[in-house]
């Protein structure tokens, strides 16, 4: 497994990555997971035990292109490796490089597409380049991502639709929550100028100064980490808390605390949290980006609010918290629908299972 983050590190796709490695060594497979480095630690492998089961961790480099070239280079000296599952565009490549030199099979898994802003276009482009390299399977999480991939170039027969999985009996609500004297809101990922966090705060300065008083929790870690902060105490919001790292089994305790989880991305592909959120039974606010309004739609669970309009997210929050009991348990229950209907782990590992032993036959 190649991803650009994994856990304690806070993102989706580490998340997920976790998650299959651990159903894959319980089986009895042999898991490497090469990833960057974490919080400035360095180079380093580990070994990470669950339930009877190993999975090794290398973590090398502390930026992108460092981790890109010794993650290349400590695969051309481990032994061939059957097969190697690469989450996104730059490992992707990574897996490509190494298996035209060792051989054995690749899988890229696509997370979606993000292309609503300068960054995102050339991110496209450049994913759209490393999707046509000749992966023996590319796994899409939607679709309509996987509709895209086709309208690229790449032909029908090697690319599998497996959505995003969510362990439903993990990720559950909690009977008996109590009512919080104050609104609380909930951030998870990574602490990124993509997920629009500037914009969170700015409208939380924009409630308290209307005299709405809500607590906000933003989870998680990332190069805006400092400047998030400084922002916040330098507006005065002494009810935002920034929580730097919880275990991933610990987020349903999270989730269930909380009264509305905030999503104000300016580019996503298919957010776990958001799902991990909505198992939970807890209503989300989200950007009305294309990936997150399409959730929105389906679900009749989470609302929406214009990207990057600190103002409009600030209405919106406050429209949400404004509503009756009877219509906040039909968005709760809407929530906790969507999320078992269409994304229960035990179907996205089957899934997968079956794509590996596709692609090791040939």
């Amino acid at each position: 497994m190649l991803v650009e983050d994994y856990p304690p590190k806070l993102g989706g796709g580490g998340m997920f990555v976790n998650s299959i490695a651990k159903e894959l060594a319980a089986d009895g497979e042999r898991i490497t997971v090469i990833t960057p480095s974490y919080n400035g630690d360095s180079d380093r492998a580990e070994q990470t035990e669950n339930k009877n089961c190993e999975i090794r961790v290398v973590r090398l480099g502390k930026r992108r292109i460092s981790y890109f070239f010794k993650g290349i280079l400590t695969l051309l000296t481990e032994p061939k490796f059957d097969i190697y599952h690469a989450h996104g565009p730059l490992p992707g490549l990574m897996a490509k490089i190494v298996s035209f030199v060792k051989g054995g099979r690749t899988v890229l898994h696509i997370h979606g597409f993000r292309e609503e802003n300068v960054i995102g276009k050339l991110k496209f482009m450049g994913q759209n380049a490393i999707l046509k390299l000749g992966y023996d399977k590319i796994i899409s999480v939607d679709s309509e991502s996987a509709k895209r991939i086709n309208e690229i170039g790449v032909p029908h027969d090697k690319v599998i639709t497996i959505p995003c999985g969510v362990d439903t009996n993990l990720f559950v609500p909690l009977q008996g929550r109590k009512t919080n004297s104050v609104p609380v809101l909930l951030f998870v990922g990574r602490l990124e100028k993509v997920k629009g966090l500037n914009n969170l705060i700015d409208a939380i300065g924009i409630l308290k100064a209307s005299g709405i008083n809500v607590l906000a929790y933003l989870i998680g870690s990332g190069t805006m980490e400092d400047e998030l902060m400084a922002e916040a105490k330098n507006k005065g919001l002494d009810n935002i808390k920034f929580i730097k790292s919880v275990k991933h089994d610990e987020l349903p305790d999270w989730y269930n605390k909380a009264d509305l989880f905030v999503l104000p991305s300016i580019s996503e592909g298919m957010p776990l949290v958001l799902l991990e959120a909505m198992a939970c039974e807890l209503p989300p606010v989200i950007s009305n980006i294309k990936s997150l309004k399409t959730i929105a739609e389906k679900s009749n669970a989470a609302i929406t609010f214009e990207c990057g309009n600190a103002k409009s997210l600030a209405e919106t929050i406050e429209e949400e918290l404004d509503r009756t009991d009877s219509e906040k348990q039909k968005l709760k229950k809407n929530a906790r629908d969507f999320a078992v209907k269409n994304y229960s782990w035990g179907n996205t590992i089957r899934m997968i299972k079956k794509a590996y032993n596709e692609v090791v036959s040939r």
